[in-house]
C-alpha cells in the first residue's frame, strides 16, 4: 500500500483513510482514528469509521501547532496503525490502511539475525542487532496484546534503526522495545536496533531469541575474533571480481528454537590504558586521606572558649524568657559560672580543658 500523501482535492484539516482487506476489497464499518501527538507526549483523538466503500472521512482536524499524526484501525481483534504524517493548511491527506485476519500460530513466523560488532571509546562496544521476520501465509501474527523485544543482556544506549521505527516503539534509555501491532503476512519485517555492551577487552553478547530463528550471524571488523558461539570458522564476505576484500570476518552462529538463547563472546576489543585509570584512583584516596586527617587535626575550642558561649547563648534566651520559662535557663547559668569559676581557680595546663576534667 502507498504511504500517507498529501492530495490537493482534499480539504485542508481532513484526512482520508480507505481500508481493505487481503483481497483488496473495502471493509464496512471498521473503527478509525486519527491520532495527533505533540513533542511533549500529549495525543488528541478525531474518530469515525468506514463506510460501504471502505472509507473514513474524518475532517476539522485543527491544524494549529505542530506533532504528527497516524492513523488508527481496529479489526480481528488486532490494532493496525499507519505511518506518520503531518498536516498543512493546503491540503489534506490521503491514507491507505492493509487488514488481515489473525493468527498466534508462532511456527508460522520466520527469522533471522546478525550480530555486528566494532570497538568504540572508553570501553564500549557497538552491536549493530539486525532483526528481520517474515510471517507465513495469509494471516498477521499477533499475540493478543503487545509484547517487548529486548537487547542484549548489559546493553545501553538503545537505538531503533530506519524502517523498523515504523514498527517498533522506544522510550528513552529503555533496554528494550516494544511491538504494538500485528506483523503482516508476506513481507520482510525489520525489527533492527542498535547498542553499547561494556567490555574488558572480552565481550559477552546473551540474547534471547524471542521468534524462531533459521539464520543467525555474527559479523566483527579485522583484529576481532568470535571465540564462543561460532559454528565454524569465519569467511569473508563474497566480493566482485575485481573489487578489493572487505576487512570483516563472518561467523555463522547457527538457528536457534524460540526462547533459546545465544552466547557470543568477542575478544581483540580495544581497552583505555589503565595507568591513567590507576593515577585516578590512587589520587582520589589521596585527596580523601589528606581531608580526614585535616578533619582530625582542626584546631579545637578549649573549654572555657565552649563554656562562654554557652553562657552567651543562655543569656540571650533569658531576655525573651516568660516568667514560666526562666527557671531552668537559670539553672543552666548557674552550672556554667560554677564551671568557670573552677577554671579560674585551678593552675593553668596547656589545655584548659584538662584542667577541668582533673580529680581534685
Amino acid at each position: 500500500m502507498m504511504g500517507p500523501r498529501a492530495v490537493p482535492t482534499i480539504l485542508p484539516g481532513s484526512v482520508r483513510v480507505t481500508v481493505v482487506g487481503p483481497d483488496d476489497q473495502p471493509i464496512n464499518g471498521i473503527p478509525v482514528t486519527i491520532v495527533k501527538q505533540d513533542s511533549t507526549g500529549f495525543s488528541k483523538r478525531f474518530e469515525d469509521a468506514t463506510g460501504e466503500d471502505g472509507v473514513a472521512r474524518i475532517a476539522d482536524i485543527p491544524l494549529t501547532g505542530e506533532g504528527l499524526f497516524h492513523a488508527e484501525a481496529s479489526y480481528a481483534g488486532a490494532p493496525w496503525k499507519s505511518s506518520f504524517f503531518t498536516l498543512d493548511e493546503r491540503m489534506g491527506v490521503a491514507v491507505e490502511m492493509r487488514v488481515y485476519p489473525v493468527t498466534t500460530d508462532l511456527t508460522r513466523v520466520r527469522s533471522a539475525v546478525q550480530f555486528g560488532v566494532e570497538s568504540m571509546e572508553n570501553d564500549l562496544a557497538r552491536v549493530d542487532h539486525l532483526f528481520q521476520v517474515y510471517v507465513d501465509g495469509d494471516s498477521a501474527y499477533w499475540p493478543g496484546k503487545a509484547y517487548k523485544l529486548a537487547a542484549a543482556d548489559g546493553a545501553t544506549g538503545l537505538v531503533v534503526r530506519d524502517r523498523a521505527d515504523q514498527v517498533l516503539e522506544h522510550e528513552s534509555e529503555a533496554p528494550f522495545t516494544t511491538i504494538t501491532g500485528p506483523l503482516p503476512p508476506g513481507e520482510l519485517i525489520d525489527l533492527s536496533t542498535a547498542y553499547l555492551l561494556e567490555h574488558d577487552g572480552t565481550a559477552e553478547i546473551h540474547w534471547a531469541a524471542p521468534f524462531p530463528i533459521v539464520d543467525g550471524r555474527a559479523v566483527v571488523v579485522d583484529g576481532l575474533k568470535l571465540t564462543k558461539g561460532a559454528k565454524k570458522p569465519p569467511v569473508k564476505p563474497p566480493h566482485e571480481n575485481g573489487e578489493s576484500r572487505v576487512d570483516l570476518d563472518v561467523y555463522d552462529v547457527g538457528a536457534m528454537p524460540q526462547g533459546q538463547a545465544y552466547d557470543l563472546v568477542v575478544d581483540g576489543l580495544v581497552t583505555r590504558p589503565r595507568t591513567y585509570k590507576w593515577l585516578g584512583l590512587g589520587f582520589g584516596l589521596f585527596v580523601a586521606f589528606a581531608c580526614g586527617l585535616a578533619f582530625a587535626l582542626r584546631p579545637r575550642a578549649s573549654l572555657r572558649e565552649r563554656l562562654l558561649k554557652r553562657k552567651a547563648a543562655l543569656l540571650r534566651k533569658l531576655e525573651v524568657a516568660g516568667p514560666g520559662e526562666r527557671e531552668p535557663i537559670v539553672a543552666a547559668l548557674d552550672q556554667v559560672y560554677c564551671q568557670l569559676d573552677a577554671l579560674d581557680s585551678r593552675p593553668r595546663h596547656a589545655d584548659p580543658g584538662a584542667a577541668w576534667q582533673d580529680k581534685k
